[in-house]
C-alpha cells in the first residue's frame, strides 16, 4: 500500500481519531517517504525517531491491512464518510473554462434541438406575451400613506419600483409615482442587476435599502436609497456583494450581518457575525455582539419599532432556532426567551409574541400540540425574563395545518389549509381574551394575506385557483368593509375544463392527496399530463393560477397534476417529518403512488406522462428518473440536487442536513446513497429522455449537481437534454425575456417526447 492512499484517507477525512494510530505506527516504522508524501515536516519525521523505533512486525502488517480496506472504501463510496470516486468534479468549478466550454457545447445542441422545432417559437410568442402583459394585477406592500409596487412589463423586463396612495389603488386607478428604473439603472451602471427586495425605516419609510443581484444570485449587493431625492445616498449604509443583511434600529443605527472575512460565514456559507454600525464610521468599526455556531444557518434580526424591541433569532436549521431579546440601548447583552427550539416565533401583535409549534410542548402542566399556533406576553417576559402564562390562539383539526400569520393594528390572521384549500382566520383580542372568526373568502383555492400594517388596518387578501386568476380583497376597518378591489383577467380558456381532488394509497397506506386540472372528460389513457411535486422543507404544493401553464398546456388539451406528497406543509409539521432524512424515501413512495393512480383511473399512461420539478422538487425528478423510469414518457428537472453525497460541501448545501443527512455520517450516508440519482444511474437500464436545466449564478444549489448528472447520463449513452442559463440565480431566469425562453423550452420539450391523440397543432 503506498503512503499517497494514507495521505489520502488523512487529507479527505478529519477524523483523526480513527487515523491517527496509523500515522503512529508509519512514524516509528521510519517510513520517511509516508511523510514527505503527505506534507509533513522533516522536523515532524525526525522528532518521531526520538521514539521507540522497535516496531512489531504483526502491527505494520494489520496497519497496511487497514489502509488497503480504508483504500478500498474510498473508491467504492464505503463507510467512514469518504469521498467517492467522481471523474465529473472539474464540473463543480462554477467559473473554469473547462467546464464552461462544456456547458457551451450543451446549451448549442440543446437550443438546436428545442428551438428550431416551429413549436418553440409558438410557445415562446405566447409565453412573452403573457409575462410582458401591462393588463396584469398590481400587487403591493402597504408603508405608511402608500401601496408599493414592483412591476415589469415589455418596456421594463427588469423592473420598476413605484408607489401609490393607498386610497386611489384602493378606490380607483392609481396614479403610479416612479421611484426607480432597473432597467435605467442596470444601463447606466453596465451590471446585469435584478431586484431582490427592499427594507425601509420604519419610522417614516423613506430611507431604505435596496438590495441587488447581479443576474438572480442570492448573494446582494445593498445600497441605502432616499425616495424623497429618489436617488441613493452618498456615504449611506452599503455592502459589497455577499449573502449579508442590514436591519434599521433607527435613522444612524443598523445591525449588520455580512462576510467579515476569516471564519465570519457559516457552513452554508452565510453570515454568522452581527455588528452594530453607526451611520459616518466605516464597517471595518462596527462593533460585535453575536456570532452563532459555525454549523448554524444565519442569525436574524428583527426591530419592533412600536415596542422599540431588537429580537435576534439564531437559526440553526429551518425547523429549529433560538430567540433573544438584545439591549441595544446599553451594552448589547442578549436574554434568551426559554422556549424549545422548534417552538418558532412567527409573530408579535400588540403585546403578544405568537409562536408555531413545530412539536409538542410540554410547559406549565399543559402540552400543546404539534401544529398549533400559542401566544404569551411580551412585555410580560421583558418585565422577568421569565416566560409568562401560554395560551393557544390556534389548534388545527385533523385536516388543517398553519401557513402563515400577519398581523394589523387590531387582528391576527391566520392563513391555513384543509385538505389543501386555503382558508383564514382572523382573531380579536379584548380584556385579554381571544374571538375568532372565518374571513369571507372562497374556499376552494389558495387564499393568503397579501399585505398587512401593524399600524393601520389596511388588510389585502388574495384568492385564486387553477382555473381562477389572482382576485384582490381589501379591508380598511377589520374585515367589516370587505370587497374585491383588482381581478386579474383570465389568461387562457377554461371551457370543458374541471378541477378534481383525488387521494392516492402509499406503499405505507397514507393517502396521498392530488389535484387534476384540465379536460378529463376522456378516460382513456391517453391525455397528455403535465405532473408536479415537491415534498420537503414544510413548504405546500397549493393550488394556484399558472398562466403560462394554462396557455401553453391545458388550452392545447394536456392535463395539469399537482401531487402533495409528504416532506411539505399539507398537514402540518408531521407531515414534514414523515419523510425527513432515512425517510426521504416517503416523498418518492408518494409520487410513484400518484402516478399509478392515474393509470388506474386510465387519466394517462406512461408515454403520456411527462413530470417537472425544480430544486428540492429536482431531486425528486432525478428519484424518479433513477427509481421507476418506466412511469414517465419525458422528465424535466430543474435547479436540482441530484448528488447527495455532496451536497453538503457545495455553497448552501450544509443548510440542508437537517432535511436529508449528514453524508460523513457511515448510517445516515448509507441511506443518502440510495437515493442520490448521481449515484443510481445505471448502465442497460431504459430511462426516458430527460431535460435538466440550471443556473450558472445558481449560488443556493450548486450548477454542478445538473451538469455532472448530465455528463454521467452522457457517459452512460443515454437520452438527454442541458441547458445552462448564464444568468437567472435559484430561479433559473432573471428577467421577463429568460422566463419566456424557459417556458419555450420546457414545453416544446413536452411535445417533442409525450403522445399525444393528433399532432400538436401551431396555433
Amino acid at each position: 500500500m503506498s503512503a499517497r492512499c494514507l495521505g489520502k484517507l488523512l487529507k479527505s477525512h478529519g477524523n483523526q481519531e480513527i487515523f491517527g494510530h496509523l500515522l503512529k505506527y508509519m512514524q516509528r516504522a521510519g517510513e520517511f517517504t509516508l511523510f514527505v508524501d503527505l506534507g509533513l515536516s522533516l522536523a515532524h519525521y525526525e522528532e518521531s525517531l526520538k521514539e521507540q523505533r522497535m516496531c512489531i512486525r504483526f502491527s505494520y502488517v494489520v496497519v497496511l491491512f487497514l489502509i488497503s480496506i480504508s483504500c478500498t472504501h474510498l473508491d467504492k463510496g464505503g463507510p467512514m464518510g469518504l469521498e467517492e470516486k467522481d471523474s465529473y468534479l472539474w464540473l463543480e468549478e462554477v467559473e473554469g473554462k473547462k467546464a464552461l466550454d462544456w456547458v457551451r457545447t450543451q446549451n448549442k445542441r440543446s437550443a438546436k434541438q428545442l428551438e428550431s422545432d416551429p413549436n418553440f417559437k409558438k410557445y415562446y410568442d405566447k409565453a412573452s406575451k403573457l409575462y410582458t402583459d401591462k393588463d396584469k394585477l398590481a400587487f403591493g406592500s402597504f408603508r405608511g400613506d402608500y401601496i408599493y409596487n414592483f412591476w415589469q412589463d415589455t418596456e421594463h423586463v427588469r423592473g420598476q419600483w413605484r408607489r401609490a396612495k393607498i386610497s386611489d389603488y384602493v378606490n380607483s386607478t392609481p396614479n403610479w409615482e416612479l421611484i426607480l428604473s432597473f432597467d435605467h439603472l442596470a444601463k447606466s451602471e453596465k451590471e446585469n442587476w435584478v431586484f431582490k427586495g427592499v427594507s425601509c425605516l420604519p419610522s417614516d419609510h423613506n430611507r431604505c435599502l435596496l438590495s441587488l443581484s447581479r443576474g438572480g444570485k442570492d448573494a446582494v449587493v445593498i445600497r441605502e436609497f432616499d425616495i424623497s431625492t429618489k436617488a441613493f445616498v452618498p456615504d449611506g449604509f452599503q455592502l459589497e456583494e455577499a449573502k449579508g443583511r442590514i436591519q434599521w434600529i433607527n435613522k444612524d443605527l443598523v445591525t449588520v450581518s455580512t462576510d467579515f472575512g476569516k471564519d465570519s460565514l457559516s457552513d452554508a456559507g452565510y453570515p454568522r457575525i452581527v455588528k452594530s454600525w453607526r451611520r459616518g464610521t466605516p464597517l471595518s468599526e462596527a462593533k460585535q455582539f453575536f456570532k452563532s455556531g459555525k454549523t448554524h444557518f444565519t442569525p436574524y434580526l428583527w426591530y419592533l419599532e412600536d415596542k422599540d424591541l431588537l429580537l435576534l433569532f439564531d437559526i440553526e436549521t429551518f425547523s429549529a432556532q433560538k430567540t433573544y431579546v438584545v439591549d441595544y440601548k446599553k451594552d448589547w447583552s442578549l436574554k434568551e426567551i426559554p422556549i424549545p427550539k422548534n417552538v418558532l416565533i412567527d409573530n408579535v401583535f400588540k403585546s403578544k409574541i405568537i409562536v408555531k409549534l413545530l412539536i409538542d410542548w410540554r410547559v406549565q402542566n399543559e402540552t400543546f400540540k404539534e401544529g398549533s399556533v400559542v401566544e404569551f406576553s411580551l412585555k410580560d417576559f421583558v418585565k422577568t425574563y421569565k416566560l409568562p402564562k401560554v395560551r393557544t390562539l390556534f389548534n388545527p383539526e385533523k385536516h388543517q395545518s398553519y401557513q402563515s400569520i400577519n398581523v394589523s393594528k387590531d387582528a391576527v390572521y391566520i392563513s391555513l389549509l384543509n385538505d389543501v384549500k386555503g382558508e383564514i382566520i382572523k382573531f380579536t383580542l379584548k380584556d385579554n381574551n381571544w374571538s375568532k372568526e372565518k374571513v369571507n373568502l372562497p374556499h376552494s383555492g389558495s387564499t393568503y394575506v397579501l399585505s398587512s400594517d401593524r399600524k393601520t388596518n389596511h388588510v389585502t387578501f388574495v384568492y385564486e385557483g387553477f382555473q381562477t386568476p389572482e382576485t384582490v380583497y381589501y379591508s380598511g376597518n377589520n374585515g367589516p368593509d370587505l370587497r374585491i378591489i383588482r381581478q386579474q383577467k383570465s389568461y387562457f380558456d377554461i371551457k370543458g375544463m374541471t378541477v378534481n381532488q383525488f387521494f392516492a394509497v402509499s406503499k405505507d397506506g397514507t393517502k396521498i392527496p392530488y389535484f387534476v386540472v384540465g379536460n378529463q372528460d376522456k378516460v382513456d389513457g391517453k391525455n397528455r399530463t403535465y405532473m408536479t411535486g415537491y415534498g420537503g422543507f414544510l413548504i405546500s404544493s397549493k393550488p394556484y393560477y399558472n398562466k403560462s401553464m394554462g396557455k401553453l398546456w391545458l388550452e392545447e388539451g394536456g392535463l395539469f397534476v399537482v401531487a402533495n406528497i409528504r416532506g411539505g406543509n399539507e398537514y402540518g409539521p408531521d407531515w414534514h417529518k414523515q419523510a425527513l432524512k432515512g425517510n426521504r424515501f416517503k416523498s418518492y413512495e408518494d409520487f410513484e403512488a400518484v402516478t399509478l393512480d392515474l393509470f388506474k383511473r386510465k387519466i394517462t399512461s406512461p408515454e403520456y406522462l411527462g413530470i417537472y420539478g425544480g430544486s428540492n422538487g429536482g431531486l425528486l425528478m432525478g428519484a424518479a428518473y433513477t427509481m421507476f423510469p418506466q412511469h414517465y414518457g419525458a422528465i424535466i428537472c430543474t435547479v436540482p440536487l441530484l448528488d447527495m453525497l455532496r451536497f453538503h460541501k457545495l455553497l448552501a448545501g450544509a443548510s440542508w442536513m437537517s432535511e436529508y443527512g449528514d453524508p460523513d455520517i457511515p448510517a445516515e450516508r448509507e441511506y443518502l446513497r440510495k437515493i442520490s440519482p448521481y449515484h443510481n444511474v445505471k448502465a442497460e437500464r431504459v430511462y426516458p429522455k430527460i431535460f435538466i436545466s440550471t443556473s450558472t449564478k445558481d449560488d443556493r444549489v450548486h450548477p454542478g449537481h445538473a451538469r455532472k448528472m448530465a455528463a454521467k447520463i452522457e457517459e452512460l449513452g443515454y437520452a438527454y437534454l442541458y441547458y445552462e442559463n448564464i444568468d437567472g440565480g435559484h430561479a433559473g431566469s432573471a428577467n421577463l425575456n429568460e422566463f419566456a425562453h424557459t417556458d419555450g423550452q420546457k414545453f416544446t420539450f413536452l411535445s417533442q417526447q409525450l403522445k399525444s391523440r393528433e399532432a400538436s397543432k401551431v396555433k
